[in-house]
């Protein structure tokens, strides 16, 4: 089949979300697919095009914030109409498509969205009325209508599928789970020894120290406050046995003055944008995973795949109730036998950002036996994405499902009876008084 796939940026870092989408052209493409990828910017020229590829940037490399949201949406409709692809995948929120699995956070292009259909004063007027947690009523507005002729969309675990249902609920029908997706390659046993080995040198880390790998996204740096507090606590009390934290952020500066202001410098380690993912997932004893709420579950595919690839790698995980993959994570608490401390399970659930619930977790983390049994069962989760029998990864698994989507998508085109668009509520439509 001739297909496309319509993304924002292909940035450099595969620890972006939006790397996905080189990683899914390649493999559709080995299927025996003509594949084009349309984007805001390719921006990684180590990043071979495999064959049957074809990369239609509309523009050179560049940073998310000079991304132009509208030019690009209008570039891939241009681009999609020229082309004539039998089907469409979309991994952004800019441009719904047959199969959409808006993976990529856009909450500013939604709201431009929504300012176009409905003008400014009805928008103040709602935000006025409204929390700011109403983007889901400003979402419900930019997927609104069924011309874009959305079949299935498609969102990463069971509780991001829910969050799909909820902000956008004119696809509720049409949600499905695809499972989770980890994409970084373990290594094998001595090349990860020698990574852990390597990185705990160079970032003055002691060899027996308790290690737990945070990623701290733009914009997320401020919920860093409940680990940095409980982490500066334990090390006035534990000294050099309290745990170590490596936070990778695309902003290391706002960490350091947030480490400073809780006085947690001692106990962490900066880590900025880096293409080797795997180098800081070896050099850890566990990870820790947070989430804002249920539209950073549907919204950023980054949460989920730290928790999938960290249990790939074999390490347990401190997850926020809430984030998006917790669910690989059974609540240890609700799964223990009176007196019995060792977890159930690869990991623990924290109720919130609050310092003092991790606190309890890194406490839990800090302690060799509960640390050595969650090891045991993330070892056990760890074969859940493994290559099966055949020898198909995670990635082979989750393109089949994309093909057979799109497949049914390009059958749909022509067939005689098309999908019935959704009901659209007036309300959408109707500023408020």
């Amino acid at each position: 089949m001739h297909l496309a796939l319509v993304t924002e940026r292909v940035p450099a870092s595969p620890w972006h979300a939006e790397h996905l989408a080189a990683a899914l052209v390649a493999a559709l493409a080995r299927r025996g697919h003509r594949m084009d990828l349309i984007c805001e910017s390719f921006d990684d020229d180590r990043l071979a095009v495999p064959p049957g590829v074809t990369v239609h940037p509309r523009r050179g490399c560049c940073l998310r914030s000079a991304t132009r949201p509208w030019a690009l949406r209008d570039f891939a409709r241009a681009r999609l109409q020229a082309l004539g692809p039998e089907a469409t995948l979309s991994l952004t929120r800019l441009l719904p498509a047959p199969v959409w699995m808006p993976i990529i956070p856009s909450a500013s292009t939604a709201a431009g969205r929504a300012l176009r259909l409905r003008g400014f004063e009805p928008m103040v007027r709602e935000a006025r009325a409204l929390p700011l947690t109403a983007t889901k009523g400003l979402l419900e507005t930019f997927a609104r209508g069924d011309h874009y002729g959305v079949r299935r969309l498609l969102a990463f675990g069971p509780r991001a599928a829910e969050a799909a249902r909820t902000e956008l609920p004119l696809y509720r029908d049409r949600v499905a789970d695809v499972g989770f997706l980890p994409l970084t390659t373990r290594p094998d046993e001595a090349r990860r020894a020698d990574l852990r080995t390597r990185l705990r040198r160079a970032m003055q880390i002691d060899p027996d120290a308790t290690v737990i790998l945070l990623s701290a996204p733009l914009g997320m740096q401020r919920d860093l406050a409940g680990p940095l507090e409980a982490a500066a606590h334990l090390y006035r009390q534990a000294g050099r046995r309290a745990p170590v934290l490596i936070i990778a952020s695309m902003d290391p500066y706002a960490v350091h003055d947030a480490a400073l202001r809780v006085e947690a410098q001692q106990v962490v380690r900066l880590a900025g944008v880096t293409a080797r993912p795997e180098a800081l997932l070896c050099a850890a004893d566990l990870v820790a995973a947070w989430c804002r709420g249920p539209l950073h579950a549907f919204a950023a595919g980054s949460a989920s795949r730290l928790i999938a690839e960290s249990l790939s790698f074999g390490l347990p995980v401190l997850a926020d109730r809430r984030a998006p993959g917790a669910e690989l994570i059974a609540d240890v608490r609700e799964r223990r036998a009176p007196g019995d401390t060792a977890p159930a399970a690869p990991g623990l659930l924290v109720d919130g950002p609050a310092s003092l619930a991790w606190y309890i977790a890194l406490q839990s983390a800090a302690d060799p036996q509960w640390l050595a049994a969650a090891r045991a069962h993330a070892a056990i989760r760890a074969a859940d994405f493994a290559p099966d029998a055949s020898g198909a990864t995670p990635l082979d698994r989750l393109a089949a499902r994309l093909e057979a989507e799109l497949a049914a998508a390009a059958e749909a085109r022509t067939a005689p009876g098309a999908l019935p668009s959704p009901p659209i509520a007036p309300a959408l439509d109707t500023p408020t008084a």
